[in-house]
C-alpha cells in the first residue's frame, strides 16, 4: 500500500492492475499447491503484496476513469464489492469444507478463478485519462474522456494539467492528523478482531 503509488505514477495505472492481478492468481494457486512451510508463506505474502496494492491503485484507476458526477459512488461501490468479496470467499470456504482432507487448498487454489477473469478483463479497460495527461500523450487521453462522458474534451485536458500544478498538501500535516489516526485504528482492531475472535469460542 505504502510503495504502489509510485510504479503506478511511473508506469500507469493499467499495467500496474494487471500485475496485481497476476499476483492474486500465482498467490492462489501458489498457495493451495504448497508442499512445505516456506512456500505456503511465500505466496500468502504475493497475495498480501496483492491486497494492498490493490487497495491503492484499484480506487485510484476508478477515481480518475469515472465521471464526475459518479466518482463518489464508484469508490464507495468499490469498497462495498470488496467487502462483499469478502463474505463470498466465506460462503465458498463454508461449501468446500468438505473438500476432504485437503479442504484448504480448495479454499486457497479457487480463488485464482477471480484473479483470472479479473486480469483478462482488464484488457477490456482504457487507461487513466490522467495517467495520459501526465505522459503528454494527449490525443489518447481525449479519446478516453470522449468515451467517459460528453464533455468539453480540451477543457477538461486543461483542468487535469491545472490541478497537476497545484501544490499537494502533505498526507502527514497536522490538518489529516485524525482522520489518518481513526483509518489506521479501525483497521487496525478489523485486523486484531479476526485474530482474535476465533480463539474466544475454544
Amino acid at each position: 500500500a505504502l510503495t504502489s503509488g509510485a510504479p503506478a505514477d511511473r508506469l500507469g495505472r493499467k499495467p500496474v492492475l494487471f500485475f496485481i492481478a497476476f499476483l492474486f492468481a500465482v498467490s492462489a494457486l501458489g498457495s493451495s499447491l504448497a508442499n512445505n512451510l516456506f512456500s505456503f508463506v511465500l505466496f500468502r505474502f504475493l497475495g498480501g503484496l496483492a491486497v494492498g496494492a490493490s487497495s491503492v491503485v484499484a480506487p485510484m484507476y476508478i477515481s480518475e476513469i469515472s465521471p464526475a458526477g459518479l466518482r463518489g459512488r464508484m469508490t464507495a461501490l468499490f469498497q462495498f464489492i470488496v467487502i462483499f468479496g469478502i463474505l463470498i470467499a466465506y460462503l465458498s470456504n463454508y461449501l468446500l469444507r468438505d473438500a476432504g482432507v485437503n479442504a484448504w487448498r480448495w479454499m486457497l487454489g479457487v480463488g485464482g478463478a477471480p484473479a483470472l477473469a479479473y486480469f483478462f478483463l482488464l484488457f477490456l479497460v482504457p487507461e487513466s485519462p490522467r495517467f495520459l495527461i501526465k505522459k503528454n500523450r494527449l490525443d489518447q487521453a481525449g479519446e478516453v474522456l470522449a468515451k467517459i462522458e460528453s464533455l468539453d474534451i480540451a477543457a477538461e485536458i486543461k483542468d487535469i494539467q491545472a490541478s497537476m500544478l497545484l501544490k499537494k498538501e502533505s498526507l502527514f500535516s497536522g490538518r489529516y492528523a485524525k482522520p489518518i489516526t481513526l483509518a489506521f485504528l479501525v483497521a487496525m482492531f478489523n485486523q486484531f478482531n479476526q485474530v482474535v475472535m476465533p480463539d474466544q469460542g475454544n
